[in-house]
C-alpha cells in the first residue's frame, strides 16, 4: 500500500490520452462548417427563427474575439437570419418570453446591433430582402449615420474609406435589377451574393441618400494601358 505522501504525489499512467480541444480550436471547427452553411444555395430558402448555437457561444465570441472580428461577423449573420425569420406581427408575442427561441434571437440581435458589430456585404445580402421596418431602421437610421457623421467630423482615412465603401454599395442597388455584392472571407475566398432587393429596402436607400446628401457624378479619365491611351467612363462617388 502506498504511503500518504506517495498517494498525494501519485500521477496515473494514461498513455495515448488526448486533451480536449481548446475553445479556439472548437470555434475554428464551427467557423469552417458555418462558412459552408452561409454560402450554400439552399440556405436562403430556409426559414428558421432560431440560432444554431447556444446564446452563450455568441456572447463568449464577442468578448473573446471582439465586435469587428471575422468569427463575430459570421455569428451576426446567423442572428440576423433568425431575426428576419420572426415575422411581424408575431414578433412581440413570440419574443416576449426571453427564454423562448424567438426571445433569445431578439435579445441576441439587440446585443449585437447595439454592441457596435459592423454590417458587411454578407449581412446586407439578408437585409436587402426584408421589409421589416425595425431592422431597416437599425441599419439606415443608426448604423450608417454613425459612419458618415464620424467621417465628416474626424477626417480619418479609415472612416473615409468606410464611407466610400458604403457609398459604392448603396449606389449598386437599382429597382428591378439583381445586385451582386462580393467580399473576401477570412480564408481569402471571394464570396458572391446575388440579391433581389425589397421595395422598402430600395426606398430606404433613396431616403438615406437625400438625407445625407450622398451623390455621385461621372467623369472621364485618360488611362495608360500598354502605351495606348484609353478613355474610360467611371462612376465617382462624392
Amino acid at each position: 500500500m502506498l504511503s500518504k505522501e506517495a498517494q498525494n504525489n501519485y500521477q496515473p499512467n494514461l498513455p495515448n490520452m488526448i486533451s480536449p480541444p481548446s475553445y479556439e480550436e472548437a470555434f475554428e471547427c464551427y467557423l469552417k462548417s458555418a462558412e459552408k452553411f452561409v454560402i450554400s444555395s439552399s440556405f436562403s430558402s430556409k426559414v428558421m427563427a432560431y440560432v444554431k448555437l447556444s446564446p452563450i457561444v455568441y456572447r463568449w465570441a464577442i468578448q473573446k474575439f471582439g465586435a469587428t472580428s471575422e468569427p463575430v461577423k459570421l455569428l451576426f449573420y446567423d442572428i440576423l437570419r433568425a431575426r428576419i425569420a420572426i415575422r411581424p406581427p408575431n414578433l412581440e408575442s413570440e419574443s416576449s418570453d426571453n427564454n423562448s427561441p424567438s426571445g433569445q434571437v431578439k435579445k441576441l440581435y439587440d446585443e449585437f446591433s447595439n454592441g457596435r458589430v459592423p454590417y458587411s456585404e454578407m449581412h446586407l445580402s439578408l437585409l436587402a430582402k426584408t421589409d421589416d421596418n425595425d431592422l431597416l431602421l437599425d441599419f439606415f437610421d443608426k448604423y450608417l449615420p454613425k459612419i458618415y457623421n464620424k467621417s465628416k467630423k474626424r477626417k480619418n482615412a479609415n472612416l473615409e474609406n468606410l464611407e466610400q465603401k458604403w457609398n459604392e454599395i448603396l449606389f449598386s442597388f437599382h429597382a428591378g435589377e439583381k445586385t451582386r455584392l462580393t467580399e473576401t472571407d477570412f480564408y481569402g475566398h471571394l464570396i458572391k451574393y446575388d440579391i433581389e432587393s425589397s421595395a422598402k429596402f430600395l426606398d430606404k436607400i433613396q431616403t438615406f441618400k437625400l438625407r445625407e446628401d450622398v451623390r455621385y457624378s461621372h467623369h472621364s479619365e485618360q488611362e495608360e494601358d500598354g502605351g495606348d491611351k484609353q478613355t474610360s467612363k467611371r462612376s465617382r462617388l462624392v
